[in-house]
């Protein structure tokens, strides 16, 4: 069968509102302004335009759209009087016996958000005790500023909806929210209940049509030029340049120019507005397309978040929608905590993704879902989700076919995980699921569908509010169909709780461990309890098709307590995370000695000294803040933890798979041409340094991934001379004997010709000096291009080089130093000073035909069923897996084999011919598509360990490898250096058994022997 390409370009319903007014609007009298174009001509290009992103993982269908549509106008007639919101209410005692009547968290960053989207200020303000008894800590609205109007179109949902998203100035009110008296009643309303009241602002553009801005906006100054971006009229093409991401046009809106003080002025008058009207957050649509105050383009700095986020809320944060290789998450979400008065953060877009996968293929395993992409972020940081309006309205339909039992599924688990403030999205009214995208049984300003004071939803806030602050330990239960999140603090004390989402049957807790408290915890939503003794489940039944909240509301001891993300680990260093509750005086010290002060939720790296076999503690110590049932106000308090450093597990993969069996490779100076056809008649098999198999790529152990192109590694071969380092590699599509039917792999397997997805080649020059610390992450936090890749175990690294699969982007050179790679690359195609970075002379060439003369893999596809099962490829199944030379079954290696050729200057990697000789380089090619890595040479086993689970950032029917996190750990292939011993495994005598009479004198004999390898 044929899927859903990966290459396929969506637009969503964002994308036509953009360009809903191309056929009728006015343009200002700007000499510079290209005339626009119809609809249809917009249509075309935007899909043109978005086609060209694919380096990005865009190959993935991972790029989202974020809401598009916004933007400001003229100021507020209402006086911004400046109130501190946290003061106002946390730091008042009227507020204060709400929020605690309600249960709801004192942090915004800690408690449940309900988008009441489309809902009316009026309309929230009715619901306003049902939103408390639900344990909404905040209330989310739509944009209040003024709007465009399609007077025909009444207040309907279809093509209509969108229009709350482009704002024609920045006074309070509009057709769908009301005016600005409503939002005071509102704000008031939600005070007296203990909730809190977060705006959506969009502060990056104004709406497409000209006539519809307010004149007092209408200046030229106020927009950022439509010149100088290579999309039609101005719109962004590429969002792997910054620049083009934050200075170019968003399809047609006009984008403001936020270099521009006076615009920035008049933005934060129009939130300081909001704020003295009662408002305490906000959240700031397509904030990744405003630049960063460290951003500097045309020779110009930003001050408009410094300015405009000091408006008095206690909360904010930015619709930052994850996977641009050029975006700096981290500093986006510290700058939105920074300018708060009690935390902010980005919106957790990955997650999202991952949830959806999950409930949608009714698998829950924790493999899957426990990983959340925090972008280097803390946990605190993040706004996570099921599904967000984007997902659900957009024209791609992202998520509106989910019913609302996987919703509910889906927020059993983000609503009660630890990390972050998950936001609850309200569908109109039956809508969604079996039912249309917009069944229009409600209109513009009325509330939703009541999925979202379901009792099953209710109750996991209910149960994130009781145990705010507390631990977390995710398990399945029985089976991948059933989740439990534990939270937990191990004080002796019965106030803990697990939510259960279980997508099958009934399930029997009994004799499963627990990190519970000893007590009976009773389930809010179906009737029955959990007894727990001796952190054993005693009895308890997780009822099927069904959410189960058991739990004991209490508070917890002051405590202190510090988790390791592992005890034992064989990386470069283990993650450890530093917890408080209630407790003053915080500090911490390890046995490597690093001590310090820290807060909740503090984070350092540990082991960073360690050899095999040692280990390291981490302590931490307070002071309880307050008395508790067994702890007295300034008791000592203390916990520690134990980490220890183990060997890299040995992988023992099957015979076909060998690093350095032939050699070290060769000093030659090899001969290609750059681009197509480059030859590959310098290379001979005396040079190949790691060798792999077909068919082994992640695709073929899904039971409905065989549409996909196969991301195939096969053989990997090395050479240098005095200037430069040499690669070649082969890939296979053994497509055609193992599956004809599923034909786009056969035609679009030439990964140079149709793909244009990264190789990323991690370099050892065997120099400590320049040594890339924290396993090759990002020194800004999270991955290089954000593909989840790391190194780690064996492997150490001194360089990234990356180019895409047809060389349209690339090549790059990232170094970094002890605290990561740098981002920003050392070497790129082109020279730029802005980031320092320089030319590079590397060559990069591809064609059909490969080297090697047989193709050795294991036949079969689709799945477990169909005899594909992870780790089929181990030594230990090598009886089991179906071996094959695929040459031998009919396999066309000439016309569907491709090779890859790359001549790397060794000035820009840091070596020399000298000590390529002497010392020898490493080498780790990693091959990927959509978010991740999919084959490499030396294979590892990371490319197969999550292969047969659903993908969470494509289709489900994907391999969850193009999205999971992948720790490359086993040794790398070496080019030059003294050739190590080989150590023999086993030796067997060829000839049959022989015996001999001793008792005549010395009788000797010949044997040969077999030895492996």
């Amino acid at each position: 069968m044929q899927g859903s390409r990966e290459g396929k370009v969506r637009l969503s319903t964002h994308t036509f509102a953009g360009m809903a007014n191309a056929l009728t609007r006015k343009e200002p009298p700007h000499d510079d302004q290209p005339e626009l174009m119809t609809r249809a001509e917009r249509r075309r290009a935007a899909r043109k335009a978005r086609a060209a992103k694919t380096w990005k993982k865009v190959a993935a269908g991972t790029v989202a759209v974020a809401t598009l549509f916004g933007g400001m106008g003229v100021a507020s007639t209402a006086l911004a009087a400046d109130r501190d919101s946290y003061q106002d209410t946390i730091g008042n005692s009227s507020f204060e016996a709400a929020r605690n009547q309600y249960g709801l968290t004192k942090h915004m960053k800690n408690g449940a958000i309900l988008h009441a989207w489309m809902w009316s200020f009026k309309t929230i303000t009715q619901h306003m005790p049902e939103i408390a008894a639900a344990g909404y800590t905040s209330v989310q609205t739509e944009p209040m500023s003024k709007i465009k109007e399609v007077a025909a179109n009444g207040k309907k949902f279809t093509e209509n909806w969108y229009y709350v998203y482009q704002p024609a100035n920045t006074s309070i009110g509009n057709f769908v929210v009301g005016t600005e008296a409503d939002l005071k009643e509102m704000t008031a309303t939600a005070h007296k209940y203990g909730v809190r009241v977060i705006v959506d602002v969009v502060a990056n553009h104004f709406t497409s049509d000209w006539n519809a801005i307010d004149p007092d906006w209408q200046n030229k100054e106020y927009f950022h030029k439509r010149t100088g971006c290579d999309g039609p009229n101005g719109e962004i093409n590429d969002y792997s340049n910054r620049y083009k991401v934050t200075q170019c046009h968003l399809l047609g809106l006009w984008d403001l120019n936020t270099q521009n003080q006076a615009v920035a002025d008049r933005m934060q008058k129009f939130l300081k507005t909001a704020v003295a009207d009662g408002v305490d957050g906000f959240r700031y649509d397509a904030a990744k397309h405003v630049e960063l105050p460290t951003e500097v383009f045309d020779n110009k700095q930003s001050n408009y978040w410094n300015t405009i986020l000091k408006n008095g809320s206690q909360f904010q944060y930015g619709e930052v929608l994850q996977g641009d290789s050029g975006l700096d998450y981290k500093a986006y979400a510290n700058m939105f905590r920074d300018n708060s008065s009690d935390g902010g953060g980005n919106t957790a877009s990955n997650y999202g993704k991952t949830i959806r996968a999950a409930v949608g293929s009714n698998n829950l395993d924790v493999k899957m879902v426990k990983n959340i992409d925090t972008g280097g972020a803390s946990e605190d940081q993040l706004v996570t989700w099921v599904e967000s309006h984007d997902n659900y309205a957009n024209g791609d339909k992202e998520s509106t076919g989910l019913t609302d039992y996987q919703i509910m599924m889906g927020w059993a688990v983000v609503g009660s995980r630890r990390a972050g403030a998950p936001l609850y999205f309200n569908r109109p009214k039956g809508s969604g699921g079996t039912n249309p995208q917009f069944a229009e049984q409600s209109q513009l300003g009325d509330a939703g569908d009541d999925m979202w004071k379901n009792k099953s939803v209710a109750a996991v806030n209910h149960f994130r509010n009781a145990m705010d602050g507390k631990g977390e330990n995710l398990q399945n239960c029985g089976d991948k169909s059933c989740l439990m999140i534990e939270r937990s603090t191990s004080d002796g004390i019965q106030n803990d709780g697990v939510v259960i989402a279980n997508m099958g049957g009934d399930k029997s807790l009994s004799g499963m461990e627990t990190t519970l408290d000893d007590g009976t915890y009773p389930d809010e939503v179906n009737g029955g309890q959990l007894v727990v003794s001796n952190h054993k489940i005693v009895s308890g039944t997780a009822k099927g098709g069904a959410v189960s909240v058991f739990y004991v509301k209490g508070e917890s001891d002051p405590n202190v307590s510090v988790e390791a993300a592992s005890k034992e680990f064989s990386s470069d260093n283990v993650k450890v995370t530093l917890r408080a509750q209630d407790a003053d005086n915080l500090k911490y010290t390890t046995t490597e000695g690093e001590s310090g002060s820290f807060t909740d939720g503090k984070v350092i790296s540990v082991g960073k000294t360690l050899s095999i076999g040692e280990t390291a503690t981490v302590k931490v110590t307070g002071t309880a803040a307050k008395d508790g049932k067994k702890v007295k106000k300034g008791q000592a308090l203390s916990a520690s933890v134990t980490v220890k450093k183990v060997e890299v597990p040995k992988q023992n993969l099957a015979a076909q798979y060998s690093t350095n069996k032939v050699g070290m490779g060769v000093k030659k100076t090899i001969n290609f041409n750059a681009g197509k056809d480059a030859s590959i008649a310098d290379w001979d098999s005396s040079m190949l340094i790691a060798q792999g198999a077909a068919n082994d790529d992640p695709r073929v152990y899904r039971p409905n991934s065989m549409y996909e192109v196969p991301i195939d590694l096969y053989a990997l071969y090395g050479a240098y001379d005095d200037d430069n380092l040499y690669l070649m590699w082969e890939m296979t599509n053994v497509q055609d004997v193992v599956d004809t039917g599923d034909d786009y792999p056969l035609s679009q397997g030439h990964l140079w010709q149709t793909q244009n997805l990264p190789f990323h080649i991690a370099i050892d020059t065997k120099d400590d000096s320049t040594c890339i610390g924290n396993n090759g992450g990002l020194q800004t936090g999270g991955s290089l291009w954000a593909s989840n890749i790391t190194w780690g175990g064996e492997q150490k690294l001194n360089n990234v080089v990356t180019i895409s699969t047809n060389g349209s982007n690339g090549p790059w050179i990232y170094k970094g130093d002890e605290s990561g790679l740098n981002s920003k690359a050392a070497y790129g195609p082109a020279a730029n000073a802005a980031t320092n970075t320089k030319k590079s002379n590397i060559k990069f060439g591809y064609g059909n035909g490969i080297l090697s003369k047989d193709v050795i893999g294991i036949d079969g596809g689709w799945g477990e069923n169909n005899g594909r099962f992870i780790g089929d490829m181990k030594a230990e199944n090598q009886n089991k897996a179906k071996w094959v030379n695929f040459n031998e079954k009919g396999h066309n290696s000439a016309q569907m084999d491709d090779h890859y050729e790359i001549a790397i200057p060794l000035e820009e990697i840091g070596t020399t011919a000298d000590r390529i000789a002497s010392s020898g380089i490493g080498i780790e090619l990693a091959a990927t598509f959509g978010l991740s890595a999919m084959d490499s040479l030396p294979y590892d086993l990371a490319m197969n360990d999550n292969a047969d689970l659903p993908d969470t950032g494509s289709q489900v029917n994907n391999s969850f490898e193009k999205s999971d996190d992948d720790m490359f750990s086993v040794k790398m292939a070496n080019i030059g250096g003294e050739e190590p011993p080989v150590e023999t495994k086993s030796v067997r005598i060829d000839q049959s058994d022989y015996s001999v009479d001793l008792s005549n004198g010395v009788a000797t004999k010949q044997l040969t022997a077999t030895t492996d390898p």
